[in-house]
């Protein structure tokens, strides 16, 4: 196998995320200017779509950088960024190039040396730089495919080490690197060879240039230049020349054949694609990923027409879904963090940690699915919000403290489940975070009066009246408007499809307490609701 199939390999794990469209459309506006992702659920798509073209066999990691200064990748924890990248000079060199693609010097992550490749995002309008996603080989995995041709190492165009058996050059200029004392008169963009004196000896070294990666093999010959035959330089003339042709050639037909016209063909469907017809098929011609990827254009528009067949259909079983879906909601961006958390205290030895983030998560969905039951009793519904924010303080330590009070007397009676995690989550994340509030607050309460069972969610974000107007305004919406998207109008809706419109969520503020009040009927029998 020649040095052709690993670059071809990871050049289309690079080309994947490129095009994209959601990634396009989550880190640019749509005149091209850069955009910061709104949301989390923005940069987790962003990286579920990274780690879809991520081939772990040979790949360290994939990375990518946003125009806007935001940085993706398929590590639990970024080691680059946007500024750490500027710092390298080659980085900043291929940028201000505005080449559609580069190779950079090799960096270290994790222990393992790694060559990045990297592809630059424009915008299909005005052609304006919208990212770059950087593909991290290992050099183990080029070293291998010239290894067994003897002693040969390969440069950049920089003359800097990027592959070798010895490890310790990788990085240095090559003329270091081998204990050069007198500089090659061979020029390193050229095929052919020379003689050099280095600290064990006269050496002949040949080179073999790749226009297209800018790349140089050098195989290094201790022998005496006295001693070389024709006849052991013809093999390896032979090879050299071989490797070269299959580089140059191989690497520009494959391009233009496997990637570039495929590729322009997807696109033509894909913006062909109109949700009022969606007939439109493309035909396979490979088996490889480019018709992997046809197939799947292929599946999504089926399942796209099903869907909407589906949504036709629905009638009046509609109210009921929607309830559904939105109560057995699950963020997995929180399940996405929670897991990493686990993975990272592993990583450290936090093994009482891990017991408590595990037993937390495993209750916390154990009462979430409740046996397919709407209701729970009250007392299960504070142990839900209970695990959430105990994994929470795990997480985030120090970042809030949390106090519940409820009253004794009202912990067997019933309500619909999942009703104060969702108020908490957002008395966290605009309250305390977006507002930088140091040591937070939750306080969750819950009494009966007046024959009713009342749940109160307070914290200290100190938000103005003006916010609390907004809130209470965007819960006395019209029904019929959509609210799926609205966390606390998802509450409020619940509790008036199954108790009525004299039940329901409210906001108020008491000095610098923001409180979420919920009112719900005093319920003893779950099958009188």
């Amino acid at each position: 196998m020649s040095l052709t199939n690993a670059l071809n390999k990871n050049l289309y794990s690079g080309i994947r995320p490129i095009v994209d469209q959601d990634i396009r459309e989550t880190i640019s506006h749509a005149d091209g200017s850069p955009r910061e992702f709104a949301s989390d659920q923005e940069e987790y798509l962003v990286r579920r779509a990274l780690f879809l073209a991520f081939d772990p066999t040979s790949l360290q990691s994939m990375y990518l950088f946003s125009a806007a200064g935001q940085t993706v990748s398929t590590q639990p924890v970024n080691l680059l960024n946007c500024n750490i990248m500027s710092e390298y000079t080659w980085y900043a060199d291929g940028v201000k190039s505005q080449k559609n693609y580069f190779w950079g010097d090799p960096i270290v992550l994790n222990r393992n040396i790694v060559l990045p490749y990297l592809r630059r995002m424009a915008d299909s309008q005005n052609k304006h730089t919208i990212g770059y996603v950087m593909t991290n080989v290992y050099e183990s995995t080029l070293h291998e495919y010239f290894s067994s041709f003897g002693d040969i190492i390969l440069i950049n165009k920089r003359g800097t080490v990027i592959s070798a058996r010895e490890k310790t050059i990788i990085g240095k200029p090559y003329p270091e690197a081998l204990g050069i004392t007198s500089l090659p008169s061979m020029p390193l963009k050229h095929d052919g060879f020379d003689y050099v004196n280095t600290d064990t000896g006269r050496k002949l070294l040949a080179f073999c240039y790749d226009p297209l990666t800018e790349f140089t093999l050098i195989q290094i010959s201790a022998s005496n230049p006295s001693r070389i035959l024709v006849k052991d330089m013809l093999p390896f003339t032979t090879l050299i020349v071989l490797v070269c042709s299959v580089l140059c050639i191989g690497l520009a037909f494959i391009l233009s054949l496997k990637f570039i016209k495929p590729l322009k063909h997807i696109r033509r469907y894909v913006d062909k694609l109109d949700l009022a017809v969606l007939d439109n098929r493309m035909s396979p011609q490979s088996n490889d990923e480019i018709g992997m990827l046809m197939s799947s254009f292929n599946n999504m528009a089926q399942r796209l027409k099903d869907a909407k067949q589906e949504i036709l259909l629905i009638s009046d079983a509609k109210v009921r879904a929607e309830y559904r879906a939105i109560e057995l909601q699950i963020n997995p961006h929180f399940l996405y963090n929670t897991l990493s958390s686990i993975n990272w205290f592993a990583e450290i030895g936090e093994n009482q940690k891990i017991i408590d983030v595990s037993t937390s998560l495993s209750t916390l969905f154990r009462i979430s699915v409740n046996q397919g039951r709407s209701l729970v009793r009250i007392r299960d519904e504070i142990r839900h919000v209970r695990c959430y924010l105990d994994i929470l303080k795990i997480r985030h330590v120090d970042e809030f403290h949390y106090q519940i009070d409820v009253d004794p007397t009202i912990f067997d009676l019933f309500t619909i489940k999942i009703l104060l995690q969702p108020l908490v989550e957002n008395a966290i994340q605009h309250g305390i975070r977006e507002r930088n509030i140091p040591n937070g607050i939750i306080a969750i309460s819950a009494f009966e009066r007046d024959d009713s069972i009342h749940f109160e969610i307070a914290d200290n974000g100190n938000i103005p009246q003006e916010r609390i107007h907004e809130l209470n305004s965007i819960i006395e919406q019209d029904p019929g408007i959509d609210y799926s998207g609205i966390g606390i109008l998802n509450v409020h809706m619940r509790i008036r499809y199954y108790y009525g419109n004299d039940y329901g969520l409210s906001y108020e503020k008491r000095d610098e307490m923001t409180v979420a009040m919920i009112k719900i009927p005093r319920i003893e029998d779950p099958h009188h609701v």
